[in-house]
């Protein structure tokens, strides 16, 4: 495997992008050799134009973090990488010949995601075994968004409308349980989000935020709706009641909608009346009024959601409640509405062949120790791991760019399923709890010791910034050699040991010479489609019409209502929040590591004043699933009746409230983390009277 020659870094400004999430902000990083002295935002960079966040900033001294990985580590200790590839090539070729292919499975996750060389090396690996047992991040915070948009538009991931806040229309854009300010965004990315949303409000735009917390994208908005957690959908479902008596759009109902469907969705909102919504949402009559009213007048808008929503009640429903909104006001795919991403490398709005899902969606039969669970996009949900491999069904696991002990309810269980693997490979950048199990741990180069391209919206390449230290290998060379061992080519005819990161690349990314030496070419600052609207409803959609009102979905429509109801006399509930230095449970800089800390909880002084709990002191936190203690921390910023805690990799978070079992989503096996019933009570100190 070929390296960077750090002979050409030495005191010099190199181009990159971060890829720490999907705004993939421009970079310039300040090296001296191999030493990274520098990093800030690059001002040239299109999309981004200077800005980057702290956790971007952040990567130079990540790059040299005390908890990097260094070396393979094999049963604990110091290895070389030809043993413990070895050592793993041999470990699944005796599960797969002993209890088949199955036995074996992959879960992979952010960290994973924002590597193209080695997410692309990884899929097609777990193609070439053939192992149903796939998981992945996804299903702990996307799949309900993509199942959504399958349903509805056909397809689960080609068709995203996105908003673009610098563009003159549309004037009103709506954020249901998003921070994009924290976040950047989630489908619809937002880089920059402070300066875009006040250049968007500076020329007559309005924003308005319903969120049970006045988060830091609420703080911008022209309104902020702190509505009750979980009630989200109630509000959409009585939006989409009322513009269907007035301020829908005709010609998009009649010539771009299912006919039936049409139908069908007024019958599915009408108990959702203005009376009911004001008493389960708590939010005042003139301000929903105010809403719709802005909504009639704007015509087509922009409309986001968030975790806030995929972590929620019925969130797949939510979804779906969310795009029919967009549909029927014509939002989608038009001139003044959101657009819809296309790709470089493969324009979505250039294909000839488009297949559809069917009307009931792509179904699959669920994991063997759940089957009420689907299996959705080819993954089994990540809340059927640890079941999965209590049943034995599951006996060799590879983890790539993730931490499920952070990240997935229950972890006790999880990690304790974990040590009962034969095998436990972690393909990862720093140590933390799971390599702490693990058989196997591969160190993979970080982002700046790589090369990469970025495959959304706008296409782009980097080389490596500076060379990768110690043992460090590019993702997509630890499955190549992973495959190699097992009999496989995952590079094709290309030999991983002689193989540069631009071949391996190009190979991966399966675009012609052509295309992909123009995108190495642009570099950093990379190559875009222009905004092209109408492609959608002439080549992608199932008979150009919307699906607006999936039965399936439909029909679940009157449990949002019942759970709103019980809601109303849940009187605390916990709510799940993004943190500013972290990607999830990923953290910029990673502490070191050290004993488990209690947790912040956030809550509203009324409620602390109430439970007799004071700034800063100790408490117990309880749901029917688990509990755990927590520092408690007033924060006048959340609605009273709402508390909220982050998910970390450094503490017990959330997840240990959080059940693999109960109130889980049967589309797509989402645990639900948000709007769940707490109780909070002050721990007294053993020496009280």
């Amino acid at each position: 495997m070929k390296s960077v020659d750090a002979s050409q870094t030495r005191s010099a400004e190199r181009l990159t992008f971060c890829r720490i999430c999907t705004a993939a902000c421009g970079l310039v990083v300040n090296v001296d050799g191999d030493e990274i002295v520098g990093i800030r935002g690059d001002r040239d960079h299109p999309d981004s134009a200077g800005y980057t966040c702290p956790k971007g900033r952040a990567l130079g001294a990540h790059h040299r973090d005390p908890n990097r990985l260094n070396e393979p580590i094999l049963h604990g200790k110091v290895s070389t990488w030809q043993a413990c590839l070895d050592d793993l090539g041999m470990n699944i070729h005796g599960l797969m010949k002993t209890s088949g292919r199955d036995s074996v499975g992959t879960y992979i996750s952010t960290g994973h995601f924002c590597d193209k060389g080695g997410l692309l090396a990884e899929r097609r690996l777990t193609a070439t075994i053939g192992t149903a047992q796939c998981y992945s991040g996804a299903t702990v915070d996307g799949a309900p968004a993509w199942f959504a948009a399958e349903l509805v538009s056909g397809y689960a991931l080609d068709i995203n409308p996105v908003w673009d806040p610098e563009e003159a229309s549309p004037s009103l854009a709506i954020i249901f349980g998003q921070n994009p300010v924290v976040s950047h965004g989630y489908f619809s990315i937002l880089t920059d989000p402070i300066k875009r949303i006040r250049k968007f409000r500076d020329g007559g735009g309005k924003l308005w935020v319903v969120d049970p917390c006045r988060t830091e994208t609420a703080a911008l908005a022209d309104h902020h709706l702190a509505i009750r957690p979980g009630t989200d959908g109630v509000l959409l479902a009585w939006l989409i009641r009322e513009l269907l008596i007035e301020g829908a759009d005709l010609d998009e109902l009649s010539g771009h909608c299912v006919r039936d469907d049409i139908a069908r969705l007024r019958v599915a909102v009408e108990p959702f009346h203005r009376g009911l919504v004001m008493e389960l949402t708590e939010l005042p009559g003139h301000v929903i009024d105010e809403l719709l009213l802005q909504i009639r007048s704007a015509g087509r808008i922009a409309c986001l959601t968030g975790t806030g929503i995929t972590f929620g009640p019925h969130p797949a429903v939510t979804e779906w409640l969310r795009w029919a909104l967009l549909i029927i006001t014509g939002s989608i795919d038009r001139p003044g509405g959101m657009r819809c991403t296309d790709t470089y490398f493969a324009p979505k709005a250039d294909r000839s062949k488009w297949n559809p899902a069917p009307v009931e969606g792509l179904s699959q039969v669920g994991p063997a120790s759940r089957p009420n669970l689907g299996r959705f996009r080819e993954e089994y949900p990540v809340v059927a791991l640890a079941q999965e491999i209590e049943a034995g069904h599951l006996r060799g696991l590879i983890v790539s760019g993730g931490n499920p002990l952070a990240a997935v309810p229950d972890p006790d269980r999880t990690a304790a399923a974990f040590r009962s693997l034969e095998f436990l490979a972690v393909v990862g950048v720093v140590h933390n709890e799971l390599t702490a199990l693990a058989t196997h741990v591969l160190p993979v180069a970080g982002q700046l010791e790589r090369a990469d391209m970025w495959l959304q919206d706008r296409a782009m390449y980097t080389e490596p910034v500076v060379s990768a230290l110690a043992g460090r290998r590019p993702g997509w060379w630890v499955f190549a050699q992973i495959g190699k061992r097992l009999g496989y080519k995952i590079l094709g005819d290309l030999d991983p040991d002689e193989c540069s990161d631009h071949a391996a690349l190009h190979f991966l990314s399966g675009a012609s010479s052509e295309v992909f030496d123009a995108v190495v070419a642009a570099g950093s600052h990379g190559l875009r489609r222009p905004r092209r609207d109408g492609w959608v409803r002439e080549h992608a959609l199932p008979e150009g019409r919307w699906r607006v009102a999936p039965r399936v979905l439909a029909e679940t429509l009157p449990q949002v209502l019942e759970e709103a109801k019980r809601l109303a006399h849940t009187p605390l509930q916990l709510t799940n929040r993004r943190r500013v230095r972290a990607m999830n449970s990923a953290l910029y800089l990673q502490p070191e590591l050290s004993p488990p800390k209690r947790p912040d909880l956030l809550m509203h002084s009324e409620d602390a004043e109430r439970l007799g709990i004071t700034n800063g002191s100790r408490v117990v936190v309880t749901t029917a699933a688990g509990q755990l203690e927590a520092d408690a921390r007033i924060d006048d910023r959340l609605r009273i009746g709402a508390v909220s805690m982050s998910q970390s990799s450094a503490e017990p978070n959330v997840t240990h409230l959080i059940s693999q079992s109960e109130n889980v989503e049967s589309f797509t096996g989402q645990p639900r983390m948000t709007a769940v019933a707490v109780t909070v009570e002050p721990v007294v100190p053993s020496d009280a009277p």
